[in-house]
């Protein structure tokens, strides 16, 4: 697996791909205050789509 980070001001870029580069996958992990994170992404083997997510985190204190 090798990937790269991107950080823009509120923003996590992400990109990633398997060693043969069958699979590939990015994510996005963006902060929305001070105590709140949203976070999408997806994964693919070659052009098909295996997975799509997307979450919201909270601190818990």
């Amino acid at each position: 697996m090798r990937g790269r980070f991107l950080i823009l001001s509120d923003a996590i870029l992400s990109s990633y791909e398997s060693a043969t580069g069958r699979y590939r996958g990015q994510d996005t992990l963006l902060q929305r205050d001070e105590r709140r994170y949203s976070a999408r992404g997806a994964l693919f083997d070659g052009a098909k789509l295996l997975s799509a997510w997307s979450v919201e985190l909270r601190s818990a204190g």
